[in-house]
Protein backbone atom coordinates (compact mmCIF):
# COMPACT_ATOMS: atom_id res chain seq x y z
CA UNK A 1 0.00 0.00 0.00
CA UNK A 2 3.06 2.60 0.60
CA UNK A 3 4.57 1.93 -2.30
CA UNK A 4 1.01 2.22 -4.40
CA UNK A 5 0.64 5.64 -2.34
CA UNK A 6 4.42 6.45 -3.35
CA UNK A 7 3.52 6.16 -6.88
CA UNK A 8 0.33 7.88 -6.67
CA UNK A 9 2.11 10.98 -5.40
CA UNK A 10 4.96 10.78 -7.81
CA UNK A 11 2.26 11.56 -10.85
CA UNK A 12 0.55 14.17 -8.49
CA UNK A 13 1.81 17.78 -8.56
CA UNK A 14 3.24 18.46 -5.41
CA UNK A 15 4.02 21.70 -2.92
CA UNK A 16 7.78 22.33 -3.60
CA UNK A 17 10.22 24.46 -2.75
CA UNK A 18 13.57 25.04 -4.41
CA UNK A 19 16.70 25.07 -2.76
CA UNK A 20 19.18 27.17 -4.28
CA UNK A 21 22.04 29.82 -2.63
CA UNK A 22 19.25 32.33 -3.51
CA UNK A 23 16.08 31.02 -2.17
CA UNK A 24 18.89 30.26 0.86
CA UNK A 25 19.83 33.63 1.48
CA UNK A 26 16.44 34.85 0.85
CA UNK A 27 14.35 33.06 3.33
CA UNK A 28 13.18 33.69 6.73
CA UNK A 29 15.58 32.01 9.02
CA UNK A 30 18.15 34.02 11.02
CA UNK A 31 20.73 35.22 9.28
CA UNK A 32 23.78 33.21 11.11
CA UNK A 33 21.51 30.08 9.81
CA UNK A 34 21.35 31.35 6.37
CA UNK A 35 24.83 31.70 6.20
CA UNK A 36 25.79 28.59 8.08
CA UNK A 37 23.52 26.62 4.94
CA UNK A 38 25.30 28.90 2.72
CA UNK A 39 28.27 28.03 3.74
CA UNK A 40 27.75 24.26 3.83
CA UNK A 41 26.60 24.15 -0.06
CA UNK A 42 29.84 26.49 -1.32
CA UNK A 43 31.86 23.89 0.54
CA UNK A 44 30.03 20.62 -0.31
CA UNK A 45 29.96 21.54 -4.01
CA UNK A 46 33.92 22.89 -3.70
CA UNK A 47 34.50 18.76 -2.35
CA UNK A 48 32.27 17.31 -4.82
CA UNK A 49 34.12 19.12 -7.55
CA UNK A 50 37.77 18.06 -6.25
CA UNK A 51 36.34 14.56 -6.19
CA UNK A 52 35.22 14.29 -9.71
CA UNK A 53 38.45 15.16 -11.02
CA UNK A 54 40.28 12.72 -8.84
CA UNK A 55 42.15 9.90 -8.94
CA UNK A 56 39.16 8.55 -6.95
CA UNK A 57 36.43 9.20 -9.34
CA UNK A 58 35.69 5.80 -10.89
CA UNK A 59 31.88 5.66 -12.05
CA UNK A 60 31.09 9.43 -13.09
CA UNK A 61 32.33 11.35 -15.82
CA UNK A 62 35.04 13.63 -15.21
CA UNK A 63 32.95 16.71 -14.56
CA UNK A 64 32.06 19.81 -11.96
CA UNK A 65 29.03 21.75 -10.46
CA UNK A 66 27.97 25.20 -11.30
CA UNK A 67 25.65 27.10 -8.76
CA UNK A 68 22.90 28.29 -10.68
CA UNK A 69 19.94 30.10 -9.45
CA UNK A 70 17.22 28.88 -11.37
CA UNK A 71 18.32 25.05 -11.28
CA UNK A 72 20.23 24.85 -7.94
CA UNK A 73 22.74 22.95 -9.23
CA UNK A 74 24.13 22.39 -12.87
CA UNK A 75 26.32 19.28 -13.58
CA UNK A 76 28.78 20.03 -16.56
CA UNK A 77 30.96 17.48 -18.43
CA UNK A 78 32.34 18.52 -21.80
CA UNK A 79 29.15 16.46 -24.07
CA UNK A 80 26.34 17.98 -21.39
CA UNK A 81 24.91 20.03 -18.80
CA UNK A 82 22.40 18.78 -16.76
CA UNK A 83 20.11 20.92 -14.30
CA UNK A 84 20.19 19.56 -10.76
CA UNK A 85 17.30 21.06 -8.94
CA UNK A 86 16.93 20.40 -5.65
CA UNK A 87 13.54 20.57 -4.41
CA UNK A 88 11.96 20.15 -1.02
CA UNK A 89 8.77 18.74 -1.29
CA UNK A 90 5.70 16.74 -0.02
CA UNK A 91 6.87 13.75 -2.18
CA UNK A 92 10.35 14.05 -0.40
CA UNK A 93 8.36 14.30 2.79
CA UNK A 94 7.27 10.75 2.13
CA UNK A 95 10.77 10.06 1.10
CA UNK A 96 11.65 10.31 4.83
CA UNK A 97 8.10 8.67 5.95
CA UNK A 98 10.07 5.39 3.72
CA UNK A 99 13.67 6.30 5.77
CA UNK A 100 15.54 7.24 3.07
CA UNK A 101 17.24 10.78 3.02
CA UNK A 102 16.68 12.38 -0.70
CA UNK A 103 15.27 10.50 -3.90
CA UNK A 104 16.29 11.17 -7.17
CA UNK A 105 14.44 12.68 -10.39
CA UNK A 106 14.88 13.24 -13.80
CA UNK A 107 16.25 16.80 -13.45
CA UNK A 108 17.78 16.55 -9.69
CA UNK A 109 16.45 15.24 -6.43
CA UNK A 110 13.84 15.88 -3.52
CA UNK A 111 14.81 16.00 -0.12
CA UNK A 112 11.95 16.00 3.13
CA UNK A 113 11.24 17.96 6.25
CA UNK A 114 13.58 17.57 9.26
CA UNK A 115 13.54 19.45 12.31
CA UNK A 116 13.06 22.21 13.68
CA UNK A 117 10.86 22.06 10.56
CA UNK A 118 10.71 25.92 10.55
CA UNK A 119 12.10 26.98 6.95
CA UNK A 120 12.11 24.57 4.08
CA UNK A 121 14.56 25.98 2.74
CA UNK A 122 16.98 25.16 5.15
CA UNK A 123 15.31 22.86 7.67
CA UNK A 124 15.06 19.47 5.24
CA UNK A 125 17.24 16.20 4.91
CA UNK A 126 20.34 17.71 2.75
CA UNK A 127 21.26 20.27 5.79
CA UNK A 128 20.00 18.57 8.60
CA UNK A 129 19.85 15.19 10.50
CA UNK A 130 16.77 13.67 11.69
CA UNK A 131 17.83 15.15 15.83
CA UNK A 132 17.61 18.45 14.05
CA UNK A 133 21.58 18.82 14.07
CA UNK A 134 23.00 20.08 10.79
CA UNK A 135 24.35 17.53 8.37
CA UNK A 136 28.50 17.32 7.80
CA UNK A 137 29.91 19.02 4.65
CA UNK A 138 30.91 15.59 3.92
CA UNK A 139 27.36 14.36 4.34
CA UNK A 140 25.98 16.98 2.19
CA UNK A 141 28.42 16.26 -0.73
CA UNK A 142 28.13 12.69 -0.91
CA UNK A 143 24.31 13.33 -1.16
CA UNK A 144 24.54 15.60 -4.12
CA UNK A 145 26.70 13.11 -5.68
CA UNK A 146 24.86 9.97 -5.20
CA UNK A 147 21.60 11.38 -6.20
CA UNK A 148 23.46 13.04 -9.21
CA UNK A 149 24.50 9.90 -10.50
CA UNK A 150 20.84 7.92 -10.65
CA UNK A 151 19.78 11.34 -12.59
CA UNK A 152 22.94 11.30 -15.34
CA UNK A 153 22.44 7.59 -15.96
CA UNK A 154 18.91 7.52 -16.17
CA UNK A 155 18.82 4.88 -13.27
CA UNK A 156 15.99 5.22 -10.23
CA UNK A 157 12.63 7.17 -9.75
CA UNK A 158 14.00 9.25 -12.99
CA UNK A 159 10.66 9.88 -14.65
CA UNK A 160 7.24 7.88 -14.22
CA UNK A 161 8.40 4.56 -15.86
CA UNK A 162 11.72 4.31 -14.38
CA UNK A 163 9.69 4.87 -10.97
CA UNK A 164 7.29 1.65 -11.98
CA UNK A 165 10.36 -0.50 -12.94
CA UNK A 166 12.35 0.90 -9.72
CA UNK A 167 9.71 -0.36 -7.75
CA UNK A 168 9.00 -3.51 -9.31
CA UNK A 169 11.94 -4.55 -8.20
CA UNK A 170 11.38 -3.40 -4.50
CA UNK A 171 8.11 -5.62 -4.59
CA UNK A 172 8.86 -8.68 -6.78
CA UNK A 173 12.45 -9.22 -6.12
CA UNK A 174 12.42 -7.81 -2.35
CA UNK A 175 15.36 -5.43 -3.17
CA UNK A 176 16.67 -2.17 -1.72
CA UNK A 177 19.70 -1.60 -0.14
CA UNK A 178 20.86 -4.34 -3.17
CA UNK A 179 18.80 -2.54 -5.94
CA UNK A 180 20.37 -2.75 -9.03
CA UNK A 181 20.14 1.04 -9.91
CA UNK A 182 21.33 1.76 -6.87
CA UNK A 183 25.35 0.07 -8.45
CA UNK A 184 26.92 2.85 -10.07
CA UNK A 185 25.44 5.46 -7.15
CA UNK A 186 26.62 3.18 -4.35
CA UNK A 187 29.77 2.73 -5.81
CA UNK A 188 30.16 6.51 -5.92
CA UNK A 189 30.00 6.45 -2.10
CA UNK A 190 32.25 4.44 -1.23
CA UNK A 191 35.00 6.03 -3.88
CA UNK A 192 33.93 9.53 -2.24
CA UNK A 193 34.42 7.68 1.29
CA UNK A 194 37.74 5.82 0.38
CA UNK A 195 39.55 9.29 -1.14
CA UNK A 196 38.53 10.85 2.29
CA UNK A 197 39.83 8.35 4.25
CA UNK A 198 42.82 8.24 1.90
CA UNK A 199 43.73 11.50 2.34
CA UNK A 200 42.90 12.21 5.77
CA UNK A 201 45.57 9.52 6.44
CA UNK A 202 47.92 11.08 4.20
CA UNK A 203 47.37 14.05 5.97
CA UNK A 204 47.59 12.71 9.63
CA UNK A 205 50.67 10.91 8.96
CA UNK A 206 49.43 7.70 9.59
CA UNK A 207 50.81 5.29 7.05
CA UNK A 208 49.20 2.36 8.31
CA UNK A 209 45.95 3.72 7.83
CA UNK A 210 46.43 5.15 4.46
CA UNK A 211 47.87 1.89 3.14
CA UNK A 212 45.08 0.02 4.17
CA UNK A 213 42.59 2.79 2.49
CA UNK A 214 44.54 2.36 -0.39
CA UNK A 215 44.23 -1.84 -0.55
CA UNK A 216 40.02 -1.23 0.03
CA UNK A 217 40.09 1.12 -2.64
CA UNK A 218 42.57 -1.28 -5.11
CA UNK A 219 39.99 -3.86 -4.41
CA UNK A 220 36.87 -1.25 -5.65
CA UNK A 221 39.03 -0.41 -8.08
CA UNK A 222 39.19 -4.16 -9.24
CA UNK A 223 35.67 -4.72 -9.07
CA UNK A 224 34.39 -1.49 -11.38
CA UNK A 225 37.14 -2.70 -13.85
CA UNK A 226 35.80 -5.72 -14.17
CA UNK A 227 31.78 -4.76 -14.54
CA UNK A 228 30.70 -4.66 -18.05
Amino acid sequence: MKLCLSLLLFCLASCSTLVTRNTIAACGAPQEMRAHAIGVLDQAVDRANAFLVSEYNLSMPRAHYEMAPDSSLVFVTEEKRWPIRIRKSTSGDLVIWFGFRAQERDDGFVVGSYPPDRFEEIDNSMFRQPDGSWASIDSVASLILHETAHTINGEGTVGYWNTVKYYAEVIFLFRTVNHSDERIPQAVDLEYQLGGLIEGARAGGQKEWEDAYRDGFERHRAQVTKQP
